[in-house]
């Protein structure tokens, strides 16, 4: 793969990003449903990742979740501590076990 093929890739990636979890630049924030996974680890590093490489203002993620792994759910804490942006969680609907400890 060239590296223009990687870019388009790259920008794939980010679009589909914004896409699927309301991804929204101008008030830096995004959404997350479903259970505590790796998946969901994977999609908040990837939309907190795409916020932090424009700036340090804070990022708000709404989030919803019924619960599910503690590992995952303890990884998703490390990477939120980690951020170089002020984090704001907003609860939406039901947030039960691993999702109160993201909370």
């Amino acid at each position: 793969m060239s590296s223009d093929e990687a870019i388009i890739e790259l920008y794939k990636f980010e679009l589909n990003t914004l896409l699927q979890h309301n991804l929204s630049l101008t008030d830096r924030s995004f959404s997350i449903f479903g259970d505590v996974s790796e998946a969901m680890l994977i999609r908040i590093d990837a939309c907190l990742s795409f916020l932090e490489a424009r700036g340090d203002e804070p990022v708000t993620i709404k989030l919803c979740s019924g619960g599910g792994e503690v590992y995952p759910a303890h990884a998703i804490i490390g990477r939120l501590q980690r951020s170089k942006c002020k984090i704001i969680i907003e609860a939406y609907g039901q947030i039960m076990s691993a999702a109160t400890s993201i909370f």
